[in-house]
């Protein structure tokens, strides 16, 4: 029968184990970056990976905020290919609706988000320089195409908590994993079922 100190010993070692094995953070970011407007689209991975102090800014997707609070305005759309940012290599692609000048994104899903700080100045240096879409494109509601944008409300999102909630969830993640492993051992050794 393990014993508590045996379960806490097991459940740090698989964490160890999951820690050593992952592949380096830096390796999974930006491999590719476009801004799409009025006259076609401009390859801007270099300008992101160089301008943003935190590349990994631009892929936030801002505090969540109502399609209803969302007004017509020029916008353009930026194309991310996420992947090995050394060699560029992509393994998946998105593409957003930023709206520079309320700071207003659309995410692919359709889900709206209202950029702040660091990420807002980020993706504007970005998108400078490329010429808007017209509103008309966003294929608002009626309603809100002639309103004008709501002021964006107070983040409490910033890259330090949400450091905190993967390593955070990523011990909670090893110990369940652990944890399940001793009940599948303890269940083999009385010759139950290993489930």
């Amino acid at each position: 029968m393990p014993t508590v100190r045996r379960l806490h010993v097991v459940a740090l070692s698989a964490l160890c184990c999951g820690l050593v094995a992952a592949p380096p953070a830096s390796a999974k970011g930006i491999a590719r970056l476009a801004v799409c407007g009025a006259t076609g689209c401009v390859d801007r991975t270099g300008l992101a990976l160089r301008l943003s102090p935190e590349p990994h800014l631009l892929l936030d997707s801002g505090t969540p905020v109502s399609a209803q609070s969302v007004a017509g305005e020029p916008f353009v759309r930026v194309r991310f290919g996420i992947g090995d940012d050394r060699t560029h290599e992509v393994f998946g692609r998105y593409t957003v609706a930023f709206l520079p000048r309320s700071g207003r994104l659309r995410a692919q899903d359709g889900t709206w988000g209202a950029l702040e700080s660091e990420t807002l100045r980020a993706m504007r240096r970005v998108v400078a320089g490329v010429p808007r879409l017209a509103a008309a494109g966003l294929h608002l509601p009626a309603a809100n195409a002639a309103r004008e944008p709501a002021p964006a409300a107070p983040s409490r999102h910033d890259a330090a908590s949400t450091a905190w909630l993967v390593v955070s969830g990523a011990i909670a993640l090893a110990a369940l994993l652990a944890a399940g492993a001793v009940a599948a051992r303890r269940r083999r050794a009385a010759g139950g079922p290993a489930m």
